[in-house]
């Protein structure tokens, strides 16, 4: 993931405190985001996904391991993101041909 300071040029908003929270609060269903929020042991962590719903006190939000609801009040940062780059190919590259004598 991109850090806070270098995203590309159309993600260089990004919100703190109760910014982030009106940001989440506002983001509409399927707004690809990153919300940096504090877990409950002072550590920080970052929820990258796409934003589903928000009511007064939480949001949730679509990642790679599931569904992540995440109250307001731990909410350090937010941002929208662009979307994630194509799949990779998982193609091989084949390997050289070897070409022998055949003896005639």
């Amino acid at each position: 993931m991109r850090g806070w300071t270098d995203a590309p040029p159309h993600s260089e908003i990004r919100m703190l405190g109760d910014e982030a929270v009106a940001f989440l609060r506002s983001a509409g269903e399927g707004t690809r985001v990153v919300v940096r929020h504090q877990l409950p042991d002072g550590q920080a962590t970052d929820a990258l996904g796409w934003f589903l719903r928000a009511d007064d006190t939480h949001c949730a939000i679509a990642t790679k391991r599931g569904l992540e609801t995440i109250a307001f009040s731990a909410v350090i940062a937010a941002k929208e993101v662009p979307p994630p780059p194509p799949p990779r190919s998982r193609r091989r590259p084949e390997p050289p041909i070897e070409l022998r004598p055949t003896g005639h």
